[in-house]
């Protein structure tokens, strides 16, 4: 139930959490790369276009294996390379990468909270939390509906406490910006000082 509950918030959050991995080939002008200074020496760094980049666990330029204690992540957005080497962009050499944000300790709460709901939903209904708009969902062996994805939260509101704070932190408005693991890191302006 718990995978159940924690599908289901990534929905209404649109995927403000979580941890993804994928594989990532490096393609001429798709990636930007620059040279950085690092422990005295000059090194190559690669932006792949997510953010914030979590973890490198595999990568390859062409045919050979690059070690990944000879990689590093800078400010969540470049891939350094201490080896010495240059990255290959014809599409030969490829990153396997983890990027996106871990789960705060208040979604794993909301999860859980959610994940009981949905197993008294099934069990005892009359004591559930859920708003009557959701009906059926099938996850492992148990099913809840929901009318419309969003309709349940017109006022924003899911009558679970956890989840509404959850669902209250994640849907601001103002001019505060929101990294979505998956999507493309926006695009910044390099200033050069020298």
């Amino acid at each position: 139930m718990i995978a159940a509950a924690t599908e289901l918030l990534i929905v209404l959050t649109d995927g403000a959490w979580g941890v993804c991995e994928e594989t990532l080939y490096l393609q001429g002008h798709c990636h930007h790369s620059r040279y950085f200074q690092s422990n005295g020496a000059t090194v190559e760094g690669v932006r792949l276009g997510y953010f914030p980049l979590v973890e490198v666990t595999e990568a390859h330029d062409g045919d050979d294996a690059v070690p990944t204690n000879q990689l590093s992540i800078r400010d969540g957005l470049w891939v350094l390379r201490h080896d010495g080497g240059t990255w290959n962009t014809d599409g030969t050499s490829w990153l396997k990468v983890k990027h996106g944000n871990a789960p705060s300790e208040l979604a794993k709460v909301a999860a859980s909270r959610l994940a009981c709901e949905l197993t008294l939903a099934c069990t005892s209904p009359g004591d559930c939390a859920l708003p009557e708009g959701v009906q059926q969902l099938t996850r492992q062996g148990v099913s809840m509906v929901l009318k419309d994805p969003f309709a349940m939260l017109a006022d924003g509101r899911t009558n679970i406490y956890e989840v509404d704070l959850l669902l209250m932190g994640t849907h601001t408005e103002g001019s505060a910006e929101v990294f979505i693991p998956g999507r493309p890191a926006p695009t910044y302006k390099e200033t050069w000082h020298g």
